[in-house]
Order: C-alpha cells, then structure tokens, then sequence
C-alpha cells in the first residue's frame, strides 16, 4: 500500500506541469502525455521498486555522477568507454569526463545504487527539469532536448534521467552539487 501512495503521489507531482518554463535559446521538444507517462512508471519501477526490470545494457553516465561513483568507490576510472565534454565555464572551456557504462553486470551495479540511494532517501520526487537544469544539460549536449527527460530529486541528488526514442533511458546524471554550489 505504501508503495502505490508513493507511486500515485510522484506521479500527481509530474502529469499536470503546464507551462513549463523553457530557457530563451534551448530547443526543447516536448513527447505525448502517453510516453511521459510510461516514462515516469519505468523510472519509479527501475529505481523505487523491487521489479526485474533494469537498466539497458550501456547507459551515458554523466561527468558529474561518474565523480561521485569513482569517489565513494563504486566504479574504477577504466570501466566503460571514456566520454568527454566540453563545457563552457567563464571565459573557457573546460573538459570534464563521464563514462559510457557497458554491460550487464555494470548496469546492474548502477542499478543496484540508484535503487539504494532512492529507497533510503525516503522521500524523491519525479519533475520535469527547471530551466536552471535546462540550461545546464544544454551546455554539455551537442542535441536538441526532447522528452521524456526528468530530475529525480531527493536529498543531495538532482539526478536528470534522458530517455532515447525507444524509452530507454540512455544519459544519467546528477547535477545537484553543480546548481547549489554557494
């Protein structure tokens, strides 16, 4: 019971955002209610529940998040395939280096943490992104933004969740640290 509360609450939190904000400048293509919706039901059932569902078999993880993996020892610098980006920073581009994970076991290890994280946080919310994250995303991507695309938010983590054209979800990241830098 607890768990289909939860799941009817994230989801009244997502569906009825109108008039989302779109920064000046970014393209953003908005999906059908209907694949929004199956794409918030596939993230609360990858990351929330208990289900045999799992992530794809290589999965972009972001500069930002692939930080924290290496950190706190989840993940070795050479597991995957290295994925640069160049990021306008002032007056200058700075690199910074995310990971495009591979294979099953790996996946399932992302899987694993992610699941960790959200179910010990207690509370996280599924959201569109803010134009903040927007613009953000924008700088690192060399493609336009197009739904479903969400943050999952919950204490420390801003994670913004990109789907493919399949419903896949195929970039990851967590943009906490970088938009509440005081």
């Amino acid at each position: 019971m607890r768990k289909f509360l939860i799941v009817c609450v994230m989801i009244l939190c997502v569906l009825p955002i109108t008039g989302q904000e779109i920064p000046e400048g970014i393209t953003y293509i908005k999906a059908s209610d209907e694949a929004n919706e199956k794409a918030v039901k596939h993230l609360t059932e990858i990351f929330y529940s208990d289900s045999d569902i799992t992530l794809p078999k290589a999965i972009a993880c972001g500069p930002f998040f692939w930080q924290e993996l290496v950190a706190n020892e989840i993940f070795t610098e050479d597991i995957g395939i290295p994925m640069e980006l160049m990021i306008p920073n002032d007056n200058k581009i700075e690199k910074l280096t995310g990971r495009i994970i591979r294979w099953e076991d790996n996946t399932k290890i992302l899987q694993t943490v992610l699941r960790s994280i959200f179910q010990n946080s207690g509370t996280f919310i599924i959201r569109k992104l803010t134009p903040l994250e927007m613009q953000a995303y924008w700088m690192m991507i060399a493609y336009d933004i197009e739904e479903p695309i969400y943050t999952i938010e919950s204490p420390g983590f801003n994670l913004v969740v990109d789907f493919n054209n399949d419903g896949e979800i195929f970039y990851i990241d967590n943009f906490y640290r970088l938009l509440n830098k005081k």
